[in-house]
């Protein structure tokens, strides 16, 4: 009881303190915004059940609290327009420490049925749940999946998202006839579900499975996780109208099938696939208003993707990168034959992609199992709208293509750990709006070319463990550089700390042939510094104040000496 007072208390406050919370509809004298008796009779009913669910009472909502304000129908988290209840929006939290000990499904959908106006419906809380063996988990799993809805739930004709307290809530049977736009699917569905024609936004995941895994030694408690295969139905094509879809959650779900009718779902914008075990689907070239694709998959890159004119994050990652510390998952879903055949990505970067207009953002992502290698394509250099490119740690090789430098448009460029040699092209120093550059490990030769200068927003750049010769260049004139990583080549002549900019904070230029005869630097005026990893190999005394001029006295004497170290 106490408890439930405490949380309505709560909601009463956050509603008088929350100023981004628009009043809607007509207002009475006081200002406030206002509903009819039906729909706040039906929100009392509401909150009945939870109530009765939570074990507490909620008398004094009616007698006591709320009755002095009972014409106020923007509650926390509710929405009114024209007089009626149009948003039901809320969580109880942990923090708050209330649960519900029973089901509470079909009485709230009784309690919502009044509330024809009803757009949306998002109710959050926390549900106590048998956690004490995998058995009981499934069992209570599979009753909160197969909930029935009731014939009247066609009342809410409005209805265009609905979620109650996070469980699997399957759409099936008469809630299917309703304009729902927006929903969240645990497999296998009723196959009445793929003729929600309306349907713009859904998420498709699948039942987790409950398993034991074996006793610790230490508390002898049984241990046991999740797992599931998503196996995606062809009903799927006929969802039309589709603008967002997620197949799979990313960490304990694995997608082992993609039906050819996905390519159906022509007014698709965003794709998230993954983690899977598909072969990177070529069909998916048939989404041509495809702006957002993220997708988890082996093989090699589709050169049919290069007809996707519209799309503009491409991020793709395999299978072994994804699940990386989780490979019970491979093994207990019989997926292990894949790593060693082509479960992996692999081949070169297609130079027709150089089609993607409109691309901004591209990244792949490998692990030990696969990479992608062959040379960078010059014909890349068209893709003048990318601000953002990961394609680091793979098998590249080849030069850097001067043709590169007409990417002015780009801010984040990483091809670290690849087998790419031969010079940085002075083209590069075209790329005007770099913020960062990784071109660590990498077999680079020659000179940095002093117009690197000209790179006048970048923040970050490592050139580490390469072949690079010749002197310091002046980067004193880089007034946005952060961070320079130079160690581990073949730089020689004097340390001219002058040529460092005053914004930068993290130097290292060790593992060079630098001519370390004589003082050394002195770096007081580069005031933001925090490491110089040079310090550590420099022969002969060095003053403090030289390398931390403004570390705090009392930090000094503690003997934290923070700017020594990486």
């Amino acid at each position: 009881m106490f408890r439930i007072t405490l949380f309505l208390v709560f909601l009463a406050l956050s509603l008088a303190c929350n100023p981004d919370a628009p009043p809607t509809g007509p207002v009475d004298s006081a200002g406030k915004a206002v509903a009819r008796s039906v729909d706040r009779e039906a929100l009392f009913a509401v909150y009945e059940v939870l109530a009765d669910a939570a074990g507490g009472d909620i008398q004094f909502l009616k007698d006591g609290l709320w009755a002095s304000r009972s014409t106020i129908a923007k509650w926390y988290g509710v929405t009114v327009e024209q007089g009626r209840v149009v948003e039901l929006s809320f969580e109880w939290l942990k923090s708050y420490k209330i649960a519900l000990h029973k089901p509470v499904f079909h009485e709230l959908v009784q309690a919502l049925l009044p509330l024809t106006e009803l757009r949306r419906v998002y109710l959050q809380f926390q549900l106590d749940a048998p956690t004490t063996s995998p058995e009981k988990w499934n069992q209570h799993y599979q009753a909160a999946r197969d909930r029935m809805w009731p014939a009247e739930v066609t009342r809410l004709s409005k209805l265009e998202y609905i979620s109650i307290h996070g469980q699997p809530l399957n759409l099936t049977g008469p809630v299917t006839q309703l304009p729902i736009k927006q929903a969240t699917v645990y497999l296998p569905v009723d196959d009445s579900f793929w003729n929600m024609a309306e349907l713009e936004e859904l998420e498709v995941f699948s039942s987790q499975i409950a398993r034991a895994t074996e006793r610790t030694h230490q508390d002898e408690f049984l241990t046991w996780g999740w797992d599931s295969q998503i196996e995606v139905p062809e009903g799927i094509g006929q969802l039309q109208n589709l603008k967002k879809l997620r197949v799979g959650n990313g960490y304990k779900e694995i997608v082992t099938s993609l039906p050819e009718t996905i390519s159906q779902l022509t007014q698709l914008e965003e794709l998230h696939i993954g983690p899977s075990a598909i072969q990177l689907p070529s069909s998916l070239s048939a989404l041509t208003n495809l702006q957002s694709l993220h997708i988890t998959g082996h093989g090699q890159l589709p050169v049919s993707w290069s007809q996707l004119a519209s799309l503009k994050v491409l991020r793709i990652v395999s299978p072994q990168y994804v699940l990386l510390g989780h490979s019970s998952l491979y093994n207990d879903a019989g997926l292990t034959d894949y790593i060693d055949g082509d479960g992996y990505i692999h081949g070169p970067l297609p130079p027709e992609w150089s089609n993607l207009s409109n691309i901004e953002a591209l990244s792949v992502a490998v692990n030990e199992a696969g990479y992608l290698n062959g040379e960078l394509p010059a014909e890349w250099s068209s893709l003048t709208k990318l601000q953002g490119i990961y394609l680091g740690n793979h098998e590249f090789e080849g030069h850097l293509p001067a043709e590169w430098g007409q990417l002015t448009q780009l801010k984040y460029l990483d091809l670290s750990n690849n087998l790419l040699d031969g010079p940085i092209p002075p083209e590069w120093c075209q790329m005007t709006s770099l913020e960062s550059l990784y071109l660590d490990g990498n077999a680079l030769s020659g000179s940095i070319p002093s117009q690197i200068s000209d790179l006048v927003n970048l923040k970050i750049l490592s050139l580490s463990d390469n072949q690079l010769t010749g002197s310091l260049v002046d980067f004193s004139e880089m007034r946005s550089l952060e961070s320079i990583g130079l160690a581990d080549n073949l730089l020689s002549g004097k340390i001219n700390s002058r040529r460092f900019p005053t914004s930068i904070e993290y130097i290292n230029i060790s593992g060079n042939n630098f001519d370390k005869s004589g003082a050394f630097p002195n770096l007081r005026h580069l005031t933001n510094l925090r490491s110089f990893s040079e310090l550590s190999t420099w022969p002969g005394p060095i003053s403090y104040t030289d390398v931390c001029p403004k570390l705090p006295p009392y930090l000094r004497e503690q003997g934290v000496w923070a700017c020594y170290h990486m």
